[in-house]
Order: structure tokens, then C-alpha cells, then sequence
């Protein structure tokens, strides 16, 4: 028998038990540090809590007599509680109980034993969790809400370079042309010239105006992967380049390419910068 209690006493859970009628008979030594009392064997079953300052865990109210673990396995039941607290000199413990009920040879329930476990940094760790996660997703909404106003922003830029950049542009244009028209009559070296760099200057300003459009379209699209044959991509991106290939004579050569996963818009635009500088800048 000395030997068991010494067993019990070595476990890294608190072992408490009572008799059939609900008396405390045993607490190990890990128990009685865990409750911050030793056995206390007047102690009737709706004392339990009572006696060993068990409340309902993050109140102030003593846990209900009829749902103590210890109790709940005097009338038969095996049960596992968390939401217990031990309220000791040196402050609250959080507790987790597995309780069952004890039966002999005949199958008549002779005590029921209670196992507890300190689970205070458990539940501190969790508390942090919750907190974290809250704060987390704070700091998810804030930023979601600084994206919408920055996609907001970007839609005003978008809207501005589309029509306020636009309208003088081909103001330029038109004034250039009519200039060009009234000097055709009696041309003039340095006029004609200075009208064409005005036109020419105006058209390279629409395609920087339709560049910093297609760019602002590319930040603001999802991805969009599928298998798709960057042969036919190119081609498409060419498509758009027909009179720059026609105006150098450029001769271009379209291998066999294996099919790939990625995003074809995406692809496409950028095999389309790609050729477009090195058609700029080809001699």
C-alpha cells in the first residue's frame, strides 16, 4: 500500500479520490500543491467546492456543486472539465479534471477518483492566441482599407491620364496638322519641321498615356493561371506591333514552344514590351 501512494505521489497529474458516499479518502502531494490544501475528509460532496475554492474559471462564482468533476463520478459519469479555476493564496490556477467513477469485482462503484493537471500557462497561451489573432486581423482590416483607398487613388489617376492627358494631346495634334496645312502654300523649312516634331512628339505622348494605362491595369488584375501555347501569345502581342514590323522591315521568327502554365494576358503584355524595345531599338 506504501508502495502505491508512493507511485501516486511520483505521477505529474494530482490524484484525488473519494469514497462512495462522496468523503475525500487521498490526495497525492501534487494535488494538494494544485489545490493549495491537503485532504479534508468531513468535506461532503456539495462542499467540495466549497472547501477547496473551486470557481467557475474567469468569475467569481464558486462552480456549481452538482457539476465538480469528483461528483459527477460518484454518479457514475466519466467526465473532463477545463473550466475550473483554484482560487489559493498565491493567486488563481486554471484546472483540467478527468474524473471516474471506481467499480470492485461485482461491479458495485466502491469511490471515484479525480486526476488534475495545472493548466494555467496553457490557458495564458491561448489568451495570448485569441489576443494575437484579434490584433492580427485588425491590422488585416487596416490594411485591406489602406488597399481600397489606394486602388480608389489609382482609379482617379487613371481616370485623369484617360481624359484630362488625353484632350490637350490631340489639341497638339490638330493645331500641328492645321499649321502643316496653312504653310503648305508657301513652305517653310523650320515651320514644317517644328510642326512634324509637335505631331510626332504628340503621338509618342499617347502611347506613354496608353503605357501607364496598360500598367495600372496589370497591378489590379488577379492572376489567372491556365495552360496555355506561348507561340500563339506571341503572335497576339505582335498583332499590336504590325506597323512598327512594316516601318524597319523587321523579320521576326516565331520558334516551337512547349506549353506552359501562367497567366496569358500577363505573358502576352510582357512579350509585347519585350518586342516593342527591341523593335525601337533595332537598326
Amino acid at each position: 500500500f506504501l508502495q502505491g501512494r508512493q507511485r501516486l505521489d511520483g505521477l505529474p497529474v494530482g490524484v484525488f479520490v473519494a469514497s462512495a458516499d462522496g468523503r475525500p479518502t487521498y490526495a497525492n502531494e501534487l494535488s494538494t500543491r494544485i489545490l493549495g490544501r491537503g485532504l479534508d475528509p468531513d468535506a461532503s460532496p456539495s462542499q467540495l467546492g466549497e472547501v477547496y475554492h473551486v470557481y467557475t474559471a474567469g468569475t467569481d462564482d464558486l462552480y456549481p456543486a452538482d457539476r465538480i468533476p469528483l461528483v459527477r463520478a460518484l454518479a457514475g459519469e466519466h467526465v473532463r472539465m477545463d473550466d475550473l479555476e483554484v482560487v489559493r493564496a498565491d493567486g488563481r490556477v486554471a484546472v483540467e479534471v478527468w474524473a471516474s467513477p471506481i467499480y470492485d469485482e461485482h461491479g458495485t462503484q466502491v469511490s471515484a477518483v479525480a486526476a488534475l493537471v495545472d493548466i494555467t500557462e496553457r490557458k495564458r497561451a491561448q489568451r495570448e492566441i485569441v489576443q494575437f489573432n484579434s490584433e492580427l486581423e485588425a491590422r488585416v482590416s487596416s490594411r485591406t482599407e489602406e488597399l481600397v483607398a489606394s486602388n480608389e487613388e489609382l482609379e482617379a489617376f487613371t481616370y485623369s491620364v484617360s481624359h484630362d492627358l488625353r484632350a490637350p494631346l490631340r489639341a497638339m495634334a490638330g493645331f500641328a496638322a492645321m499649321l502643316q496645312e496653312k504653310t503648305a502654300a508657301a513652305p517653310d523649312p523650320d515651320v514644317s519641321r517644328y510642326a512634324e516634331r509637335i505631331s510626332v512628339n504628340a503621338q509618342k505622348m499617347g502611347q506613354l498615356v496608353d503605357e501607364l494605362l496598360a500598367l495600372s491595369r496589370l497591378n489590379r488584375q488577379d492572376l489567372k493561371k491556365v495552360s496555355f501555347l506561348p507561340a500563339e501569345t506571341v503572335r497576339r502581342a505582335l498583332e499590336n506591333l504590325h506597323d512598327e514590323v512594316k516601318k524597319i522591315h523587321a523579320e521576326i521568327e516565331i520558334a516551337d514552344m512547349p506549353a506552359c502554365n501562367g497567366d496569358p494576358g500577363l505573358v502576352q503584355q510582357v512579350y509585347a514590351d519585350l518586342l516593342s524595345n527591341a523593335l525601337k531599338y533595332s537598326r
